[in-house]
């Protein structure tokens, strides 16, 4: 729960402070980068269901060994998942993600008029958005520990309602508020939105996947060794907590496990 913490703040920053420095703009006139329709359903459509299969289903160490090692409940006690440095870690990725949503649209679709013109800044909104909706969605789903086809089925889920949503409101000027008509269209239209999407979404997921990565490689946790573990292939006769010198409980890498199998 932790993580579903500290991810709830960084999805809503990084879409809100998007929006903060468009203002820079346009003389902080209070001018929203993205659709309002596409921002109140933001939270109740396209990163929501998502969330709920996470919070009920995911587990990060196996059951049987957690039996077998209870002294990994006292990095919850120590408050290792949920701090004031891993907090203000999670918000500063938000930040200069939100500066990346913001400026990079606007680099792919300049001069992507019908006479050679700019669009209007509903162009590079919309791709922002797009990137937005692609990168919260993954985020939640490349640092869980449970992957099940139901969870993969919401993923895309979540990402096709926001193409479906998109493309509805893009077509009814009431729905659009006038000012989103037929934006959507152009945007598709133009290869330079699907290059910008591209970049934007391989951008930040070989961010996440290069910086998680060595953290796991190089500074694992217990929950990162146990998960590489095959908990039926654990001895019983090994049922036992092993301390070192000083009395502290140690990372399972300083453990004889006898009993364990790399997965």
């Amino acid at each position: 729960m932790s993580n579903l913490v500290c991810y709830v703040f960084y999805k809503n920053i990084m879409g809100s402070i998007c929006m903060f420095w468009f203002n820079s703009y346009n003389g902080f006139s209070g001018q929203k980068l993205f659709t309002e329709t596409a921002i109140q359903m933001f939270n109740l459509i396209f990163t929501s269901i998502p969330i709920l299969l996470y919070g009920v289903y995911d587990r990060d160490i196996p059951i049987e060994l957690v039996r077998k090692f209870p002294h990994v409940y006292t990095e919850g006690k120590d408050n290792k998942f949920f701090n004031t440095k891993l907090f203000w870690s999670w918000m500063i990725t938000a930040l200069w993600q939100s500066i990346v949503l913001c400026i990079v649209p606007f680099q792919f679709l300049v001069n992507q008029g019908n006479n050679g013109d700019d669009e209007s800044f509903w162009g590079p909104g919309a791709l922002g958005y797009t990137a937005l909706i692609f990168t919260v969605n993954y985020k939640l789903f490349s640092f869980q520990s449970i992957w099940h086809w139901g969870q993969y089925a919401v993923l895309f889920l979540s990402i096709g309602l926001w193409f479906a949503f998109a493309y509805a409101i893009n077509q009814s000027i009431v729905l659009s508020i006038y000012d989103w008509y037929h934006v959507f269209d152009q945007v598709l239209a133009h290869g330079a939105f699907w290059a910008g999407l591209v970049w934007i979404v391989v951008f930040f997921q070989l961010f996440e996947t290069t910086f998680h990565g060595f953290l796991r490689a190089y500074y694992p946790t217990n929950d990162h060794i146990l998960q590489e573990c095959d908990p039926q292939d654990y001895a019983e006769n090994n049922d036992k907590n092993v301390k070192n010198d000083s009395g502290k409980e140690p990372l399972l890498t300083d453990v004889e496990m006898k009993g364990f199998t790399k997965v």
